[in-house]
């Protein structure tokens, strides 16, 4: 069963689909930076009995906390990464002094946890499939758009 962490899972919609969907919980962690998502998605999974772990972290800055079936390695340890947005979110933010953008580092973050042979999913409504690959799929990350 893949270990899977979605990053900015608000209130959990799609880790619950998952679980729903035969996952096992025991192997999906949603991480968001706002503790009033995180409370909300825990109250969710405690009222439908899943057990489906969230977090609260800043992924720009912070890795996703391990389950406690995982192993740390330096060479990424989730199977599967899933975006439903934060991407476009934090592309949305204010630029630092420098005119980069706080998603700039967003590709190397999600090449660091991923494990090599890993997925990464992203949906996006602000950017097309090519400007995805190019963002994503470089040298610097080796993520191979497929």
């Amino acid at each position: 069963m893949p270990s899977t962490v979605e990053i900015g899972s608000g209130n959990g919609t799609l880790l619950f689909a998952l679980a729903e969907a035969g996952y096992a919980t025991s192997h999906l962690s949603g991480i968001d930076y706002s503790a009033g998502a995180v409370k909300l998605a825990q109250s969710v999974a405690t009222t439908r009995k899943l057990d489906v772990t969230f977090n609260i972290s800043n992924f720009l800055q912070d890795d996703p906390p391990l389950l406690p079936h995982m192993k740390p390695i330096p060479e990424g340890v989730w199977d599967l990464v899933l975006d439903k947005g934060t991407f476009d979110a934090i592309a949305l933010g204010d630029k630092d002094e420098n005119g980069n953008s706080p998603a700039a580092n967003y590709p190397g973050r999600v090449a660091q946890i991923l494990k090599p042979g890993g997925c990464f999913l992203i949906t996006s409504c602000n950017f097309t499939d090519e400007e995805l690959q190019t963002i994503f799929s470089t040298r610097d990350t080796r993520l191979m758009y497929q």
